[in-house]
């Protein structure tokens, strides 16, 4: 497990931490208008207190591929991989891990 997961766990807050996730996703994939945080502030914080790394990227994009490839396929499982690897690329840049 990513360590970034482990206070959500602890604290029992997997279901609401599914029901935001989802809000981000809904709303990237169907143009829904249901999610209210800053993703790049909330990866900002997380960062101040657990480092991330390029491998961190590379292990969550390799998590979400085989979860979305194994249940869904088409042009939405497809549009979502690309706004993962678009989403991953630009949190690198920002928090200057980025290595092509």
């Amino acid at each position: 497990m990513l360590p970034f997961f482990e206070d959500i766990l602890i604290n029992n807050h997997l279901n609401e931490y599914l029901e935001i996730i989802t809000d981000f996703w809904n709303d990237i994939l169907f143009q829904t208008t249901t999610y209210k945080n800053n993703t790049m502030q909330k990866h900002i914080d997380k960062n101040a207190f657990i480092k991330f790394k390029k491998k961190h990227f590379v292990i969550w994009t390799s998590y979400l591929f085989t979860t979305i490839d194994a249940y869904f396929s088409g042009e939405i499982a497809q549009q979502m991989k690309d706004r993962a690897t678009s989403i991953a690329t630009v949190m690198q840049l920002k928090m200057n891990l980025y290595k092509p």
